[in-house]
């Protein structure tokens, strides 16, 4: 898998995807393929997880740098090293104040 999405991170390890800003009552989600081995456990046993993200958050119309915390609420193999899992966040993330990220560029293969 290539990707030139090189600033979004999970527990301090380079993942693809990124967070989407949204105005309910979680802030944020996010969707992000990940090592299999990011926590250890079964995939199985991944949700409900707490994740720090640090990366790119797609707002209204511009990303933008900042950190959050998110609970896993899906988690799948995608292949035999990766797992897609998704988020949603618990807190509202911390956006860095003008700091627009470039946009992500995601190549799949």
């Amino acid at each position: 898998m290539k990707s030139s999405l090189k600033h979004s991170k999970i527990n301090g390890r380079h993942v693809w995807g990124q967070g989407y800003l949204q105005p309910s009552v979680n802030d944020w989600i996010g969707i992000f393929i990940v090592p299999e081995d990011l926590f250890g456990d079964p995939v199985e046993n991944w949700e409900s997880t707490i994740i720090s993200y640090e990366g790119a958050f797609l707002g209204k119309k511009d990303w933008i740098k900042g950190k959050g915390k998110a609970k896993i609420i899906y988690a799948k193999s995608h292949n035999e090293k990766y797992v897609r899992i998704h988020v949603e966040g618990i807190d509202e993330p911390i956006l860095e104040e003008n700091k627009i990220a470039k946009k992500p560029q995601l190549e799949y293969g």
